[in-house]
Parts: structure tokens; C-alpha cells; sequence
């Protein structure tokens, strides 16, 4: 589950150009992740990556991953638990570990996975800085790591209670000693170092290799006129080809052609790929209308056909109509979405003016699908879980800005807020029965997207370089954890 913090930052457009809201709220492409502080060529670099990329580790706001960071010991428990994938939390949490502490989820679940004991006072000290050689006994503990003879001799010190620990993990090759048969094991361990390790325990995602197939053939695409199209390549044999050809403005789809044949007047041309074919996508000007009448008949003009396309947010797809000028377009099926209604066609992705199909179509466009929630489909569990993540999220906010706001000015202050009333209001929503999950709900609501742009706004506009960076600093500061 995600941390409150990634709810957060993702919330907050005023932190970059595409508003987020956990994943069922508000969807958007993942961005590539790119720091500048990590050369991606190294071993560190790699596991860096490759930790962050499996969703365990985050980077910092200002692009940086700070791998030379020490890391605490609440720290290493999200990370054990999210790389070993411990769930299970103890009943009973150390005595200095507050329901209010962003790690308290982190720590019961690691009491309850037996990989921490706390001190012998009973508290855990989950602030305090974490050793190379306390490393080692929690890695040892969870790792599954074999019993094999120490080839190497460490020649600094090591805690005699952790001396089993560093060996284990040094001659299981989790770490190396540096020159000199220097360990440093009661110096503090860095993101980067733990990250090598912890790296080792994670299994990359390999894409499936498609096993070679001699019968592959081959779709060429030919253009006649300006225009853009996608879809050429190498399919196998039998599978589906989509060609897409892209309009500007002041241009019409002619349509595509085999064997100087008209295939079909639609932008989109969809086929099973038999053998190698190339396919033709003729373009022209759109006409600017107009024209003397008279002179005399001799042979006539080209007909002008436009494209109305269906955008469907979600929905089922509906296919393109390529439509003659002047003519009309055809009313297609209702389209459905998973506990919603379909209530029209639109004419804006605003969708305030419902479009009428008895309108002659003079030139292309595009057709918006509107929805409102199914009340009586709404999947109580989906409900339930942004429920819940709301609630925390605005419970975090109050004692952030309870504890800290004094930290920060009021441009600032007021952007927090601004969030946290949209979210109540999301709240309200689902208690009068609106189906809150499903995607881009915020942005459904005007006024909601409004707030969020709202703060942007004024993120971007009334906060110097300097502030910005003090907010981001703030925010990963207070706001739940960063590891």
C-alpha cells in the first residue's frame, strides 16, 4: 500500500505538471525516473534503480537520490518488509513507537517478522542511525543466507555480538570489505550501501521473449499528401495490424488503399496480418468552401469526407465514422463503463453541450463520452480502501500542519489546505454514495479541478525557486517517511 507521503506529493500538481491521486483517483503515464546524483552505469547505480523502479525506494523532489544519506532504523524496516514482503503486523508495537509516527505500520510489521527485538528497555529508537554491522544481523536474519567459510580477514573492529552477522554477510558476497580488510562496521550505513544489498533480494521483471517465428510478414505504409501515420512494422502471421493516421488542421482523410483500392475511409484501419502488405494513406486539403457555380459541367469534384472519432474515457470502444460533407453522423450504441452511466454525447471534453446528430458534419471531430456514477454498482471494498488512504492522508495533514505550519509561510500553508478541502470533499462525496475510485474522479469535478489548479498556481507563481525547494524539503520532512 502506498505511504501518505506518496499520496502527497502525488496529490499536489503544484509539484509537477500532471495531478496524481493514488492510482484509482487520478491516473497518469509513469514518469521516466532519472537522478542526478546517481551514475546509472555503476553497481550502486544499478541497484539504485532497480529498487526504485520496484516501487522500494523514492527519490527527492529535487531529482536527487542521495545515496551517501545515512539511513535510520524505522528506515530499514520499509524496506525489509516492501523487499521480503512482510505483512503482518504485531498486535503490540514498542513502547517509544506512536500510532502518529509515519514508521509504526513498518515497525509492527517488522516485530511481528522477528527481523528487529528492540533494545532491552523495550523501545525500538526508530530515529536513530543504523550501522553497517546492524545491518548485517538483519540481513543475516532475513536473507535465507548460507553457512560458508570466512576466505577473507577483517581487520578492523566488529562488535563481538555482530561478529557472526558481518561474516555471514561477507561471505555470502552481500558485502565487500575495502582495502585493507577494512569493514567499518560501526560506522552508519548510507541508502546507497543498503540499497547493493537489499538489491540482490529483488527479482527484475524480464520482458517475455517471443520466441522466433519465420512467419512474420511485413506492413509498409505509403503516404500521398501530408499526414502522420503509425502502425507499420513486423507482425506475426494471423495477429491483429492497427494503422492510425493523424490529422492537422486544414486536412481531410482520403482513406487508405491496397492495390489502389479504397480499404476503408476511417483514420484507424484495423486487419489480421496474412502476408506482407503495403498500404496507402492518402491525405488532402480540407476544401475552404465556396465556390462560383457555372462553369459548364465539365467533370465534377471529388466528394469530401470527414472523420467524427468517439473518445470514451474508459468506456468501451466505439469505432470511427468517416462521414460525407454535409451529411450526418450515425447515433453508434451506448457505450458502457464499469459502474458508471452513460448520459451522451458532448461536443467538449468539458461536457456542457450535448452533441446533435442531426448536424451536418462540415469537418472532423471528435465526440466526448460522458459518465456519472453508478451508485448502485459501487464496489464497497474499492470505496473502503480510498477511504481509508483519505482519511490518513487528512489525518497526517492536521498534524503536520498542527506541529510544523509555523515552519512555513502562508502561500504555503494555504496550498496544504487547499488539498485537504478538496479531499474532504471527496469524502463527502462517498458518503453520499459517489463511487470515489474510479479513475480521474478529481478531475471530474470542476470545482475540485479547479482547487488542485488553484494551488498550482500558486506554487508556481507567488513561491520563488528557493521556496519551492524549501517546500519540497518541508514536505519530505514531515509528511510520513522518505526511504
Amino acid at each position: 500500500m502506498k505511504r501518505i507521503i506518496s499520496l502527497l506529493v502525488a496529490v499536489m500538481i503544484i509539484l509537477s505538471s500532471v495531478a496524481v491521486f493514488a492510482n484509482e483517483i487520478i491516473t497518469t503515464a509513469k514518469p521516466e525516473i532519472s537522478f542526478s546524483d546517481v551514475n546509472k552505469e555503476t553497481d550502486t547505480g544499478k541497484a539504485i534503480y532497480k529498487l526504485v523502479d520496484a516501487g522500494i525506494l523514492n527519490g527527492y523532489l529535487d531529482g536527487t537520490f542521495k545515496p551517501d544519506n545515512t539511513l535510520t532504523r524505522a528506515e530499514l524496516c520499509k524496506i525489509i518488509n516492501l523487499v521480503f514482503g512482510y505483512t503482518e503486523a504485531a498486535t503490540e508495537n514498542f513502547k517509544d513507537v506512536k500510532k502518529e509516527d509515519w514508521f509504526y505500520d513498518y515497525v509492527a510489521v517488522a516485530k511481528k517478522a522477528g527481523y528487529i527485538n528492540g533494545f532491552e528497555d523495550g523501545t525500538f529508537r526508530g530515529n536513530e542511525k543504523l550501522t553497517r554491522e546492524q545491518s548485517c544481523a538483519i540481513i543475516a536474519r532475513v536473507g535465507g543466507l548460507f553457512d560458508l567459510p570466512m576466505t577473507e580477514q577483517i581487520t578492523d573492529k566488529v562488535s563481538d555480538w555482530a561478529v557472526p552477522y558481518v561474516n555471514k554477510v561477507v561471505s555470502n558476497k552481500l558485502m565487500s570489505l575495502e582495502a585493507g580488510g577494512k569493514f567499518r562496521a560501526t560506522e552508519n550505513i548510507t541508502r546507497g550501501e543498503l540499497t547493493l544489498v537489499a538489491s540482490n533480494f529483488v527479482v527484475e521483471e524480464k520482458p517475455e521473449e517471443k520466441p522466433v517465428d519465420s512467419n512474420m510478414i511485413t506492413v509498409t505504409i505509403k503516404t500521398e499528401g501530408n499526414g502522420k501515420v503509425t502502425g507499420a512494422g513486423n507482425y506475426e502471421k494471423g495477429k491483429e495490424v492497427k494503422l492510425k493516421a493523424t490529422l492537422e488542421l486544414g486536412q481531410i482523410f482520403s482513406g487508405w488503399f491496397v492495390d489502389n483500392k479504397l480499404v476503408t475511409k476511417n483514420t484507424t484501419y484495423t486487419f489480421k496480418a496474412e502476408k506482407d502488405i503495403t498500404v496507402i494513406a492518402k491525405f488532402a486539403k480540407e476544401s475552404s468552401g465556396g465556390g462560383g457555380g457555372g462553369g459548364g459541367g465539365g467533370g465534377g469534384s471529388d466528394t469530401t469526407y470527414y472523420t467524427v472519432s468517439f473518445s470514451v474515457d474508459g468506456g468501451s470502444a466505439v469505432a470511427e465514422q468517416s462521414v460525407e460533407s454535409g451529411k450526418t453522423a450515425t447515433k453508434p450504441k451506448d457505450p458502457t463503463k464499469k459502474d458508471h452511466k452513460f448520459t451522451g454525447w458532448y461536443t467538449s471534453a468539458a461536457l456542457t453541450t450535448k452533441y446533435d446528430f442531426s448536424k451536418a458534419v462540415t469537418s472532423n471531430i471528435t465526440l466526448w463520452a460522458g459518465w456519472e456514477a453508478d451508485v448502485a454498482t459501487i464496489d464497497k471494498e474499492k470505496q473502503s480502501e480510498i477511504v481509508g488512504k483519505i482519511n490518513h492522508f487528512n489525518d497526517e495533514l492536521a498534524r503536520v500542519l498542527g506541529k510544523y505550519g509555523k515552519d512555513i509561510g502562508s502561500v504555503e500553508r494555504g496550498i496544504l489546505n487547499d488539498v485537504g478541502n478538496v479531499m474532504k470533499s471527496v469524502l463527502a462525496d462517498a458518503t453520499n454514495g459517489v463511487a470515489i475510485y474510479v479513475e480521474n474522479y478529481i478531475t471530474s469535478v470542476p470545482e475540485y479541478d479547479a482547487a488542485i489548479a488553484t494551488a498550482k498556481s500558486d506554487y508556481e507563481t507567488k513561491l520563488t525557486s528557493k521556496q519551492q525547494s524549501d517546500f519540497q524539503s518541508f514536505i519530505y520532512s514531515y509528511f510520513d517517511e522518505v526511504a
